[in-house]
């Protein structure tokens, strides 16, 4: 049909096909992924813009936990890669954070958290941030109370499966990620002192994905 070559711009998905039909006909593909995370890569249509208003909201949330006392605990989306935790970090002023690209242990977490002289402030979880045990165990505890609400014949299986659905496992045997910050919050809850309270705040994510693009967006 006459085509010299194709130009594609899209994420992970775009990607890979894009691959596939380079083995054919020549294809440039343009990386439009907020994640940032296309290997080979170093600038994503959307990842400044994200940081820019994500590294806002998390000082706003930061500087509201210093005052009112608290530990607050919020997601970051961005999935197996940490590019959008890490710059929101960077770019903050927000206390810790959790990323994908290195693996983190709940308890030591909790002991450091413990053992701070002010651990108010805000702490990221990436949406990829991975405590395998800590996965299972919570895992674990939803399969065992899903039996107990079944076992009792009132609430319909429907509504359990909606609710409270089944982890997933991937084909190592790994519980799939999600939630993680609700883990982390529930165990802080749990094991740290009471007067500090712990908050689960509103994920950093999709609600960025909409906004005016920034001139290095349009430049790029």
């Amino acid at each position: 049909i006459g085509l010299e070559g194709f130009v594609t711009i899209g994420g992970d998905d775009t990607a890979r096909n894009a691959a596939v039909i380079d083995k054919i006909v020549p294809c440039i593909h343009i990386p439009k992924t907020i994640d940032r995370d296309i290997w080979g890569t170093e600038e994503t249509l959307g990842y400044h813009r994200f940081v820019r208003r994500a590294s806002q909201d998390a000082t706003a949330l930061e500087l509201d936990a210093q005052s009112t006392e608290r530990l607050y605990v919020t997601e970051v989306m961005g999935r197996d890669c940490g590019e959008l935790t890490f710059g929101t970090f960077r770019h903050s002023r927000a206390s810790m954070a959790l990323i994908p690209e290195t693996p983190f242990n709940i308890e030591k977490l909790i002991e450091h958290i413990a053992g701070m002289n002010d651990p108010r402030g805000l702490l990221l979880v990436a949406e990829g941030a991975e405590d395998q045990d800590l996965m299972w165990r919570h895992a674990a505890d939803i399969i065992i109370f899903r039996e107990a609400l079944a076992s009792g014949g009132i609430i319909p299986q429907g509504l359990i499966d909606q609710h409270f659905p089944l982890p997933q496992i991937d084909a190592f045997g790994n519980v799939k990620k999600g939630g993680i910050a609700d883990m982390v919050t529930f165990e802080l809850q749990q094991n740290l002192p009471q007067k500090m309270p712990i908050v689960r705040m509103p994920d950093l994510g999709y609600q960025y994905r909409s906004m005016d693009p920034l001139k290095a967006d349009l430049d790029l």
